[in-house]
């Protein structure tokens, strides 16, 4: 019996999962550049990777959002928000990009606009 419950899970875990999920060297570069906090490297990798560069997911379903949070990057938050970024994606784990910035979603709006309005991204204040 449990056996057959693991094996569901699994099954819908593998069902969910975007099949356009995919680790490439744009997305690796682009988890390298926010882990360091290099927004110069950034830059670079938005440009050569265009728009849907901020759409796009690797293999466990995060992306660009995700790192974002996760490496508290306000302007590549600010500018992945302005470019409509899916806040309400789900990762393989069914986690969102929100759930990786555990300080709260104050904390959140302080840091945008306080340092992300150099990206003109204020979510508590009009623009």
């Amino acid at each position: 019996m449990t056996r057959i419950a693991v094996a569901a899970l699994c099954l819908a875990a593998l069902t969910t999962a975007d099949d356009g999920w995919e680790d490439t060297p744009a997305l690796t570069n682009c988890w390298q550049a926010m882990s360091s906090g290099d927004t110069d490297k950034l830059i670079d990798v938005f440009v050569q990777g265009g728009r849907e560069m901020a759409f796009s997911r690797s293999a466990d379903g995060r992306g660009p959002l995700y790192w974002a949070y996760e490496f508290k990057m306000v302007d590549a938050l600010a500018l992945l928000m302005e470019l409509e970024s899916d806040e309400e994606a789900e990762d393989i784990e069914g986690k969102r990009p929100r759930d990786f910035f555990p300080e709260g979603q104050a904390e959140l709006d302080g840091a945008l606009c306080d340092g992300g309005e150099v990206a003109g991204y204020c979510p508590i204040r009009p623009t």
